[in-house]
């Protein structure tokens, strides 16, 4: 990755971190996901071996009150330790930058402006299009992809009150036999076909999609993240003209 093109995306990153300072609603899995995107961002920038990396964990560390633990759905102490500390630190990295290329970088790139996402659903558009336009594919999709098992979770646990998640969440509410979520009419064999293809698809996206995204360093493509985060969207589609 160019330098010019790391300068970009790390004024993004620290968009978005105080965003999280600001708005007083960060989770513990947003502040994770931000480091590991500037992690990655400063080793593709500098190269593996660099000492920027190090030096990033250090400001991190130092910026955190040890005795807290993480606490979700709110902004807590730690998380501003975390923050402030990795925001210090990548501040400090971008004037450096700004000085070897010359100026701040006013272009971005081309998945920016996307024209993608005028056909997507919005709560793909929510939770995706950010890290997509940041040039983080593969967080994008997985982003999505949880968006879709969030979304029939919440619908499965109002109904039946019970707690499921990934593949078996989705062969739970798809069923044929006995549906939580009826994708088109059972009352007749189309309509039982489509809810037992669509199952499979919801299940075969928990696995084949979300799961390797979820725990490996997998690299995605902007061309391969495209065509996922449209199916994402054509399930979330889906869903929201279910049946009642």
């Amino acid at each position: 990755m160019s330098r010019t093109e790391g300068l970009v995306r790390m004024e993004r990153l620290v968009d978005r971190g105080r965003g999280f300072l600001d708005s007083k609603t960060a989770t513990d899995s947003d502040v994770q996901i931000w480091l590991q995107d500037v992690r990655r961002l400063i080793r593709d920038v500098y190269g593996s071996f660099s000492s920027y990396g190090l030096q990033f964990a250090t400001a991190v560390n130092n910026g955190k009150p040890q005795a807290l633990k993480l606490h979700t759905g709110i902004l807590s102490r730690i998380q501003v330790g975390y923050l402030e500390g990795g925001l210090t630190f990548l501040e400090a990295l971008i004037r450096a930058l700004q000085d070897e290329v010359g100026a701040t970088v006013q272009s971005t790139p081309q998945t920016l402006h996307d024209p993608i996402w005028q056909d997507i659903h919005p709560s793909i558009v929510e939770s995706s299009k950010s890290l997509f336009d940041e040039g983080f594919c593969g967080d994008a999709v997985d982003a999505a992809f949880k968006q879709v098992n969030i979304t029939v979770k919440r619908i499965v646990k109002a109904k039946t009150s019970k707690e499921l998640d990934g593949s078996g969440l989705m062969t739970t509410a798809f069923s044929p036999n006995q549906p939580v979520i009826a994708l088109a009419d059972q009352s007749t064999e189309s309509g039982k076909n489509i809810q037992q293809g669509f199952m499979r698809i919801f299940e075969g996206a928990m696995i084949g999609i979300r799961n390797p995204g979820a725990h490996d360093n997998i690299e995605i493509k902007a061309d391969r993240a495209r065509h996922l985060i449209y199916l994402a969207s054509l399930l979330s589609h889906m869903i929201e003209e279910r049946v009642e």
